[in-house]
């Protein structure tokens, strides 16, 4: 959380002026806790995008390498190999 987004979340609270000071930190409580939740949202959002392409990635692979031994070529090993290492990239 940046300095900005603090003083944004401060002014969302409105002034120190109306009502109890009391009221005003709960007010910026509450506009804090949101900030940290949507936060956590998005990284646990982020987290399951991610393990979910890899492991698409790994399915794929496994399929390219499903060819009988007859049928495999150098591309079909090297698109498994590639499909692979895209998850280094």
């Amino acid at each position: 959380m940046t300095q900005d987004d603090i003083m944004l979340m401060a002014q969302k609270a409105g002034p120190l002026t109306q009502g109890p000071f009391t009221e005003w930190c709960k007010r910026f409580a509450n506009l804090v806790a949101a900030h940290k939740a949507e936060v956590i949202t998005a990284e646990a959002y982020r987290c399951g995008v991610l393990a979910g392409a890899e492991a698409e990635r790994e399915e794929c692979a496994k399929v390219a390498e499903q060819f009988e031994p007859d049928e495999k070529t150098s591309y079909v090993m090297y698109a498994s190999k590639a499909i692979r290492a895209r998850s280094q990239a």
